[in-house]
């Protein structure tokens, strides 16, 4: 949530999805059960993190604890972290590494991560609501969906 002086723009939207090392037990599953996190352990992006945050709000919906074992502040090295086979994960695709992007697993209900652009409401329209109109454009072409504010 933006404060009053701030306008947030949504870019696109896009479904948090698992990463799980090789060899887990809900490795090469198309779609898990948020319930069945249960009792797992977890790499993740710091407290604060737009991802983090969407993930601790539904996960804590269900019932499921986020045991983050891991913190760090880069997503590719939580997906090389996840690869080396020390814990599981929850990313947004966009921001995981390509090769990783193939090998995540649905969750059910997912969460989401929302990706915005937020400029301030007391300044005229100048180089940035440019940019948002070109960054939407880029997105829609991109695939994902469009949204309007």
């Amino acid at each position: 949530m933006c404060p009053p002086a701030l306008e947030a723009h949504e870019l696109f939207r896009e479904p948090i999805r698992l990463a799980c090392p090789p060899g887990h037990r809900l490795s090469g599953r198309g779609c898990v059960p948020l319930t069945e996190l249960s009792g797992e352990s977890f790499i993740d992006v710091p407290p604060g993190w737009g991802s983090r945050e969407s993930v601790d709000r539904v996960l804590a919906a269900h019932g499921v604890v986020h045991d983050v074992v891991i913190e760090v502040g880069d997503v590719a090295t939580v997906a090389e972290l996840v690869r080396a086979g020390l814990e599981l994960a929850l990313l947004a695709p966009s921001s995981a590494p390509e090769p990783a992007r193939h090998r995540l697993a649905d969750l059910a209900p997912h969460p989401e991560f929302t990706v915005s652009l937020v400029t301030a409401r007391d300044r005229a329209p100048s180089a940035a609501a440019h940019l948002i109109r070109l960054i939407r454009h880029a997105a829609a072409e991109a695939g994902a969906p469009s949204t309007s504010t």
